[in-house]
């Protein structure tokens, strides 16, 4: 009796999905935490999917000084039926192009394959997120997950925030990016 082997592993078969809440790029404004949803960010991976911080959030020009910060989670996905990888990275590859923006990142505090805290809107922190800003996959500060098994899912909240009152509003420009290493089995002889 033969065993067909597994489908082989392909790079996209380490994806990033929305939260429950928000579903797609027309309505990502819903995008405040909860379970897994079934929507692909397919923007590039991870590629300008929190929409723009508006005038309202920012304030009228000559607000006095401060920052504003938007909130908008992520989950990180592995969906090969039984491919484990390792030592998976995640960073900003492409920081925000205005001096006037930033933009960081930080882990949910419920874990791998845990559900995401729902924020009530995204000027609201999620409670006992760390937020870091690596620019390089060799950053002291790199998001890692050591083993990421089938399956598994991790949340990512992404922090995006500037200063108040600034005179143009800029488009929201960025980019995140993942590394991993795969594990390969130790196959014996086929007979």
């Amino acid at each position: 009796m033969s065993v067909d082997p597994p489908p082989a592993f392909v790079a996209s078969d380490i994806t990033a999905r929305f939260s429950g809440l928000g579903g797609a790029l027309d309505d990502r404004v819903l995008n405040k935490g909860g379970d897994i949803g079934a929507n692909e960010i397919v923007t590039s991976l991870l590629y300008n999917f929190a929409p723009d911080a508006d005038r309202i959030i920012i304030g009228p020009p000559g607000t006095p000084s401060g920052q504003w910060a938007l909130y908008y989670p992520f989950y990180l996905l592995n969906t090969h039926p039984v491919q484990t990888v390792v030592n998976v990275k995640i960073w900003i590859y492409r920081a925000m192009s205005d001096p006037n923006l930033a933009l960081a990142i930080g882990f949910d505090p419920a874990g791998k394959n845990g559900v995401a805290q729902t924020i009530p809107n995204q000027t609201i922190a999620p409670t006992g997120v760390t937020f870091v800003s690596p620019f390089t996959e060799v950053s002291t500060t790199v998001l890692n997950i050591p083993v990421f098994a089938a399956g598994d899912k991790q949340c990512i909240w992404i922090k995006q925030y500037g200063n108040k009152g600034i005179a143009s509003i800029p488009q929201v420009s960025y980019g995140l990016k993942c590394s991993f290493q795969r594990l390969v089995e130790n196959v014996g002889p086929v007979v």
